[in-house]
């Protein structure tokens, strides 16, 4: 199969630095609850100049069983917005107004050395929460060109974080000997499993809510790399200002024998994108994934 860019990789990137410094700045000039109203003229004017978007965010809910007009795509659009102006919230710690319910979270409690594995669903960034109040490091892998941005916006907004931004980049085994020693300190790694980084990254199509769908092995090869146990994590948004954070084990220590490495993967991609589908059924509106994400032609064909 031809090597393409990752759909959501040729929308423009709207999750950078500038913007959570001006989510910041609107969140506390103007206090959540009015932010909340612009947000609702937000998602209309997105969802009526950007039709691809609308068109995924109407895919996904119709798989999901939900209603997918027009304004289900709005009210989809501005629970986004939502969640990503909270992200503020989660980043420099002001929580009040929110109301954070667990679910799981010895898990984190007695998680020393881990990779917790999350999506674009609902809230990554609350994980945060619970590595603050365990007393945890977070390393969180991001995209090479947004490491050092977020690392240096965290330590301003938020200097007594306990977050680090790590960009991995197979041409630079630093940041790989950087996790290791992460864990090897007990600390935790944090990474998104349901999107391609790059048109190099290796994918496996495995079933997705009725249909299948493209997941990098990439998180799974750094899980077996690092030997340690991956716990898998999301927190889900409710209005008005409930986040219901989840965290379960994924596996004890996943394991990719040589002679059978590509049906370990695929495995591993598969019950992934299981538990995810579990998840995205509860609150399907906390899907934030607005591009084509199902295989055109729904083959099951593994590229390497």
């Amino acid at each position: 199969m031809e090597a393409t860019v990752p759909a959501w990789k040729q929308q423009p990137e709207r999750g950078n630095a500038f913007v959570l410094r001006l989510l910041v700045r609107l969140d506390r000039a103007l206090g959540r609850r009015l932010v909340g109203w612009i947000l609702w003229w937000v998602a209309f004017y997105y969802a009526a100049v950007v039709p691809s978007a609308r068109q995924a965010s109407g895919d996904f809910l119709a798989r999901a069983g939900c209603r997918a007009g027009f304004f289900d795509t709005v009210r989809h659009f501005r629970t986004f917005a939502r969640v990503a102006l909270d992200r503020a919230r989660f980043a420099t710690g002001r929580l009040e107004g929110l109301v954070i319910t667990r679910e799981g979270h010895e898990h984190i409690a007695s998680a020393r050395g881990a990779l917790v594995v999350g999506a674009h669903l609902g809230s990554f960034e609350a994980l945060q929460t619970l590595s603050h109040q365990h007393g945890l490091r977070l390393n969180v892998v991001v995209d090479l060109r947004n490491a050092r941005q977020l690392s240096a916006v965290m330590a301003e907004l938020a200097p007594e974080a306990r977050v680090r931004f790590v960009s991995v980049d197979e041409h630079e085994p630093t940041s790989v000997l950087q996790l290791t020693e992460a864990i090897a300190d007990g600390e935790l790694v944090a990474l998104l499993a349901d999107r391609l980084t790059a048109a190099s990254d290796r994918s496996i199509a495995v079933p997705f809510f009725g249909a299948m769908a493209r997941f990098p092995t990439g998180p799974f090869v750094m899980a077996h790399a690092l030997g340690c146990p991956v716990l898998f994590a999301c927190a889900l948004y409710r209005e008005p200002n409930q986040y219901h954070l989840v965290c379960e084990p994924f596996s004890e220590r996943l394991v990719l024998p040589r002679a059978t490495r590509a049906e370990a993967l695929e495995g591993a991609c598969a019950r992934f994108a299981a538990t995810l589908e579990r998840f995205a059924r509860i609150a399907p509106d906390n899907w934030f994934n607005f591009f084509p994400f199902w295989e055109p032609h729904h083959d099951d064909v593994t590229r390497r």
